[in-house]
């Protein structure tokens, strides 16, 4: 009863906050103002007029036509509404995974425990998960972000319950929300194939091999003996066979970047890709943020590590620094837009000062160690998918820019909860609460004008 009262505060409160913000900022905001105007003429049933400043799909604008469209009830606050039902949905699907996941994973799953502690660490990590400032902070605005996280977990969700072609539409959905989800269909199919190889002598694969590189070497015994048993056409086909449907949005995919001549839709401009490794950088230290009550258990690992291995830590923060001398870049909104908080860190920290960049080197240094050692138990293959589909998904991009670093940081969040202690929960409640509070705060106190817009500006991520 008392873990259904916390889920229905947290209801209410996301209801309440939706509606206070929604009086405080009635007018358009930000990327809004391209949102909104695109998925009225959509709703109006003018398909062909098309926004340049917009470069996501228009998965977001043709899920509002078939949602409230025939209703006639395509106004703001409406479209804002999808974010606050998506809110729900995060916390709703990453409740599920953590459900699915780690329970059978601890217990064994003929045997889930109904422990009070296990069932109150899913929940309050769930919510903490759902509240994560950056993305709590737009269950009130029409963005694209809060959906195509939905849908990116969902995919996730049902791929554990092995319902792949459920898992596969729904990532069908995610890419057309957001043209880099197709990272996190491809991370899907690793692990789908990494399942196929194991169960073809789950026996040879020890649970003490999974996460080191042997794992490797195991899985590959275990496709050999399939070739070398004369079964290669029937391991082909199952694979293929269970793939097909990931593989499909892959080639559509494919098809599309010919077709567009190019990933971006829309004036490229502000969106050409580049290589800028320092997101990495940025987006550990994002994680490190939110997180750290889980980060610092880290610390004397880190420091142990240094000193055994002190010629690799060395080599290691050496090439970090070269990084940061040679690859910081900077994108002109990151300087022009005071309406961000990584405008003012930024422009009073690295943007500032010059050695401020290399007084981050350690600091990186740890969050990047932090990051791997909370995901060591995973199969050694995960461990590298996951840092590549990340790589991937953020190296290309030239704006620091939290919203990128939602899905990396959730699924990261899902897979590091299994030994967790009450204090890191509460840590991290208790941070995320202040955080949103201070967010929240600022946003409704703090108005400042533009010369060339009427409106009030205020500061968001």
């Amino acid at each position: 009863m008392l873990r259904q009262l916390v889920v229905l505060i947290f209801v209410i409160a996301s209801i309440g906050l939706f509606f206070y913000l929604n009086k405080v900022q009635p007018h358009y905001y930000i990327d809004e103002i391209f949102h909104v105007p695109q998925t009225l003429r959509f709703c109006n049933r003018n398909f062909f007029e098309w926004d340049q400043k917009i470069t996501t799909l228009p998965g977001l604008y043709l899920m509002a036509v078939v949602l409230f469209a025939p209703l006639k009830l395509c106004n703001t606050i409406v479209l804002r509404g999808i974010n606050l039902i998506g809110t729900f949905a995060n916390f709703f699907v990453v409740y599920q995974i953590l459900k699915s996941s780690i329970e059978p994973r601890q217990y064994g799953a003929k045997q889930k425990s109904h422990d009070q502690r296990q069932q109150w660490t899913i929940l309050i990590a769930s919510l903490n998960i759902a509240i994560l400032p950056p993305l709590y902070f737009l269950l009130f605005l029409y963005y694209t972000d809060v959906i195509s996280t939905n849908l990116v977990l969902l995919m996730y969700l049902f791929y554990i319950k092995r319902r792949f072609k459920t898992s596969a539409f729904a990532g069908v959905l995610a890419v057309l929300f957001r043209q880099t989800n197709i990272v996190w269909v491809a991370w899907i199919c690793l692990e789908l194939g990494m399942d196929i190889l194991e169960k073809k002598n789950p026996n040879r694969i020890h649970k003490s091999f999974k996460n080191t590189p042997a794992y490797v070497k195991l899985l590959w015994d275990n496709a050999k003996e399939e070739i070398l048993g004369g079964r290669f056409t029937n391991l082909a086909a199952e694979i293929f066979g269970v793939l097909l449907p990931y593989l499909l949005i892959g080639l559509s995919f494919a098809i599309f970047i010919l077709w567009n001549k190019g990933i971006v839709l829309g004036d490229r401009s502000a969106h050409v890709a580049t290589f800028h490794v320092p997101q990495i950088f940025y987006c550990s230290v994002f994680f490190a943020f939110f997180s750290w009550p889980y980060f610092i258990s880290h610390v004397i690992d880190f420091l142990r590590f240094a000193k055994a291995r002190w010629g690799l830590t060395t080599l290691a923060l050496l090439l970090v620094g070269i990084i940061v001398r040679y690859n910081t870049l900077v994108h002109p909104y990151l300087l022009a837009d005071n309406r961000h908080y990584t405008f003012y860190v930024w422009n009073k920290t690295i943007g500032r000062y010059y050695l401020a960049r290399y007084l981050f080197v350690p600091i990186y240094g740890f969050c990047l160690f932090a990051t791997w050692r909370a995901l060591r138990h995973l199969r050694f293959l995960s461990q590298i998918g996951y840092f590549i589909a990340t790589f991937i998904v953020l190296v290309p991009q030239l704006l620091l820019e939290p919203r990128y670093f939602f899905i990396p940081y959730i699924i990261y969040r899902i897979n590091s909860i299994d030994s967790v202690k009450p204090w890191q929960l509460f840590a991290e409640s208790l941070t995320t609460l202040l955080v949103n509070a201070f967010q929240f705060y600022v946003f409704s106190t703090k108005v400042f004008y533009w010369d060339d817009d009427e409106y009030p500006q205020r500061i968001s991520w």
